[in-house]
């Protein structure tokens, strides 16, 4: 049984040239996006189970999901517009291990340990640690919160 990140890889050792991502102007192939994955990953603590992710809808929030689902955790995906205290309801119910935002989300998020993909980790060239991915397909790949109103 496969994961949803060895499905990506598979894609992209099969074409890793070809445009993966179209975000308005600007263009990404599977490669750089799996590149992106790399350098994201390879500044998470060694052992992770829970992360969220609080980021406006680009390249850099789907490199963050594919990221984590590679260390064989799952994500919080969290809309940066929830008010405050939803978002931290959502966060603290989940147990997250950190954050992944963007600088301008920050001031929302205090009281949890944040990585900012749009500085310390965009930044980089190269991965901090090189990561091999967790092959677990029954670990869960992320966590929902529905509004919780039938209307």
């Amino acid at each position: 049984m496969e994961t949803i990140y060895s499905l990506f890889q598979n894609v992209v050792m099969a074409k890793r040239q070809s445009i993966a991502i179209i975000e308005n102007n600007r263009t990404m192939t599977f490669g750089e996006l799996s590149d992106l994955v790399d350098i994201i990953s390879g500044t998470f603590p060694e052992k992770i189970s829970s992360v969220g992710i609080v980021m406006n809808h680009r390249a850099e929030m789907i490199a963050a999901m594919l990221a984590v689902l590679k260390c064989g955790a799952r994500y919080v995906p969290a809309e940066p517009t929830f008010p405050t205290g939803r978002i931290h309801y959502m966060m603290n119910e989940a147990k997250v291990d950190f954050i992944l935002t963007e600088r301008e989300y920050a001031d929302k998020l205090n009281g949890f340990s944040l990585r900012l993909t749009d500085c310390e980790i965009c930044g980089l060239e190269a991965p901090t640690i090189e990561r091999t991915a967790i092959q677990e397909p029954e670990r869960p790949a992320y966590v929902l919160y529905t509004s919780e109103t039938t209307g």
